[in-house]
């Protein structure tokens, strides 16, 4: 995985740091992370978590809400079955999804450079949010949980030669709605997160966290 650093970006949330609860806990946990993204990878890096990667494999163009609620808690549910199918041998299994939001509609990933750039023109007026959902299986016991992960981005406008570099460079045409505030041509134009940098990446820690040591039992 890339050894990328978080962005230091201006945020709502307070910067995460793992309880010493769930430290304990994963000092004899195996954890599998059901994603490929190298964002979560570093995500869960950072915050000490060990794991490994198995890649869940679905036709998520198959599975369709109009409800990004809907739609991201959906993937999530199918993309836990996809790994449970492969027996992963592990004490919790991470699965989520994400997908972008930008005056009411869901954006996925740019299917061409023309609508990666319509994308990015529409951000000048209307702020992209980021909808996600976390869901959690604690294996030995089969509980679950699953909490979805906001946050809304404030971004000063990209000029047109800013979006056509960024089109151009094809970095976002691999994130959904073409957003990427790490970018460096992004990222000095990002106002305020309201939520934190870690929920945009995909994988909200405080989240994961939460929904671990609830399925765990630690909360009892």
């Amino acid at each position: 995985f890339s050894p990328m650093l978080l962005p230091r970006l201006p945020q709502t949330s307070p910067l995460y740091a793992p309880s010493p609860a769930l430290l304990r806990l994963l000092e004899t946990s195996r954890v599998v992370l059901g994603s490929a993204s190298a964002s979560r990878a570093t995500i869960l890096n950072q915050a000490s978590v060990p794991f490994r990667v198995l890649k869940p494999n679905i036709d998520e163009k198959a599975i369709r809400f109009s409800n990004p609620v809907e739609l991201v808690s959906a993937l999530a549910r199918a993309k836990t079955q996809a790994l449970l199918d492969m027996k992963p041998e592990c004490d919790f299994l991470i699965a989520c999804d994400q997908v972008v939001v930008c005056d009411g509609e869901i954006c996925e990933k740019p299917e061409s450079k023309e609508e990666a750039t319509e994308r990015w023109r529409a951000y000048r007026t209307h702020h992209p949010s980021t909808v996600g959902s976390i869901l959690v299986t604690h294996m030995p016991s089969g509980r679950q949980k699953l909490a979805l992960d906001k946050a809304v981005i404030k971004i000063e406008p990209l000029s047109d030669e800013d979006i056509q570099a960024l089109v151009d460079e094809g970095e976002i045409m691999y994130c959904a709605g073409g957003l990427m505030v790490e970018h460096p041509l992004v990222a000095p134009n990002v106002t305020q997160i309201e939520g934190g940098i870690d929920s945009v990446l995909g994988l909200g820690m405080a989240t994961v966290e939460d929904l671990i040591l609830s399925v765990s039992g630690a909360e009892d």
